[in-house]
């Protein structure tokens, strides 16, 4: 199924949901931006005797690109920044009751085309995503750590139809620093009948 907008959506007034509420009075609450682009998400939970009034016990929040003013001039604070990657955001914060003495936490987000996209969590700590060609690569880095601590990889191949049909993974492998080395287990699957399910494993160690 392919939904697309309306040739003539541009200054539409339009419906978006703004709370799901279930049977026991939880509840979700949705805010968006003048792009009806979703920007928080609040969870309440109602009032029971003994446990407190109805209230926002976690909310999420994206800083996605808001529009005050579609006339405003460029160099006024409304302007309306043009979108070209939708939604874009560059942070998350997180808060919820009783979780981190009640402190909003912040999550950084870099895209970046060709690089790793990477996430920052609140203590500093990376995680970086990389796919080049057919190997994706996932990567955890202490807080100015000259390297990364662990390292997941996962190569696929595909039946060559001039698209990637039907891929699966060809090799996996997983390092992690241990010490001043890193310890290594890899799986290949031609060394198992073609299914990563029933490979055995390799390991080996690596200076850091």
């Amino acid at each position: 199924m392919t939904a697309t907008d309306p040739s003539n959506i541009n200054g539409m007034v339009v419906y978006l949901p703004s709370r799901v509420t279930y049977p026991t009075g939880v509840n979700f609450r949705f805010a968006y931006t003048n792009y009806a682009q979703i920007k928080q998400i609040e969870k309440a939970v109602p009032a029971i005797t003994g446990q407190g009034a109805e209230r926002v016990i976690a909310r999420t929040a994206f800083n996605v690109v808001e529009c005050l003013d579609p006339n405003a001039p460029p160099n006024s604070p409304n302007y309306c920044l043009p979108q070209a990657d939708v939604p874009y955001f560059t942070n998350r914060t997180e808060w919820a009751e009783n979780w981190q003495g009640g402190q909003t936490q912040t999550y950084l987000y870099y895209f970046n085309y060709g690089s790793p996209q990477v996430i920052v969590d609140p203590t500093g700590r990376q995680f970086k995503l990389q796919t080049v060609n057919q190997t994706i690569s996932t990567e955890i880095w202490a807080l100015n750590a000259g390297s990364h601590t662990k390292r997941d990889e996962a190569t696929f191949i595909h039946d060559n139809q001039g698209y990637y049909s039907n891929l699966r993974p060809q090799e996996t492998k997983t390092s992690a620093l241990t010490g001043t080395s890193y310890s290594t287990k890899q799986h290949r699957a031609a060394d198992c009948h073609d299914d990563l399910r029933f490979c055995g494993s390799s390991e080996s160690n690596d200076a850091a």
